[in-house]
Parts: structure tokens; C-alpha cells; sequence
């Protein structure tokens, strides 16, 4: 019996360019990338939001979120999503976990998977209050529902604005 096929949503961004690409360029060549192991479904726009924390002297960050179809496990699709951040240059600095990266990838969802591990947490933990994963995830995957909190995107983005965050991600017409 073969692999049960899944939707992953996957988190891009980006905001230091490699070699000759720009910032935008390296993402769509790891969507394409990921489109050589997985049926891509969806991709949101790019959006441009700063870098984060608050106050890091960074460039700005572009990201997108796409939808994809796979029978990979979870910790497979991880696997692939590291060798493209490394062939893009990717190097984690475990010193300085928001240094710039010239690309990040994180797997945001799978369908309504919750997992738990030293490695990999599905959903992704922090997703729900960071406005450049939940408005481009808006865009592909409109209906979907936290599976521990049971939230919307809509009550993530309510919640996001009633807490007094400002919405700082915006959609970029030509990146």
C-alpha cells in the first residue's frame, strides 16, 4: 500500500539574496525545488515585513507560504527543506538565532497533524502570532484551523490586532 498523500503548508522567507539571486529569486527557485518532491497546490504573494526582533538591524524579510501534496513523512519533508536552505547558503548560527538568512523554511502545518518532538513541532509553535506566516497562510489555505487551539486564521489575525501588535506584514506588488 503506498504513502497517504498529505497538505503541508510551508513557510518561505528570505532576506539576504545568494550569489546572483535576490531575495525573491532564491524563494521562487526553492518553490521550485520543492516542486520536484511535492505537487504544489498553492503559493500566496511575497510579503515584505522587518526583520525580526523588533529592532534588529537586518534587512527586511520577504516571505510566502505555499501549499503542497506529498506522501513524505513529516520528518522527510524536513530533511528536503534543509538541503535547499544549505544549497541556498543557509548557515543556522545557533549564537544568534535571528542572524539574517538568506533563506528559511519551515513546515507551518501538515492537514491537522500535531506532533511533538525535540527536532520538529507541527504546528509550528509560534505561528499564531507572527502576521508574516498567518496573512500569506490566509491566502492558501483559508479555512484551515489550529489543531490545538481549535483558532481560525481570522481569529489568529483578530487576535494579533486586538493584543495591540501592529500588522507590520504588507503584500509586495513587485519584489
Amino acid at each position: 500500500m503506498g504513502n497517504v498523500t498529505k497538505t503541508a503548508l510551508i513557510g518561505l522567507g528570505s532576506n539576504l539574496g545568494f550569489n546572483d539571486l535576490d531575495k525573491a529569486e532564491v524563494i521562487e527557485a526553492a518553490i521550485e525545488d520543492i516542486s520536484r518532491f511535492a505537487y504544489l497546490k498553492k503559493s500566496s504573494c511575497l510579503y515584505v515585513s522587518p526583520a525580526w526582533p523588533e529592532g534588529n538591524d537586518s534587512p527586511d524579510y520577504l516571505n510566502c507560504v505555499i501549499a503542497i501534496e506529498t506522501g513524505l513523512s513529516p520528518k522527510d519533508i524536513l530533511e528536503k527543506l534543509r538541503h535547499i536552505e544549505e544549497k541556498y547558503g543557509r548557515v543556522r548560527d545557533k549564537q544568534n538565532r535571528w542572524a539574517a538568512r538568506t533563506l528559511d523554511l519551515d513546515i507551518i502545518a501538515i492537514d491537522d497533524m500535531v506532533l511533538n518532538e525535540k527536532d520538529l513541532k507541527i504546528p509550528h509553535p509560534r505561528m499564531e502570532v507572527r502576521d508574516f506566516v498567518i496573512l500569506p497562510l490566509s491566502e492558501v489555505a483559508p479555512n484551515w484551523v489550529h489543531p490545538i487551539s481549535g483558532a481560525s486564521l481570522v481569529e489568529m489575525i483578530a487576535s494579533l490586532i486586538f493584543s495591540g501588535k501592529h500588522i507590520l506584514a504588507k503584500p509586495v506588488v513587485n519584489a
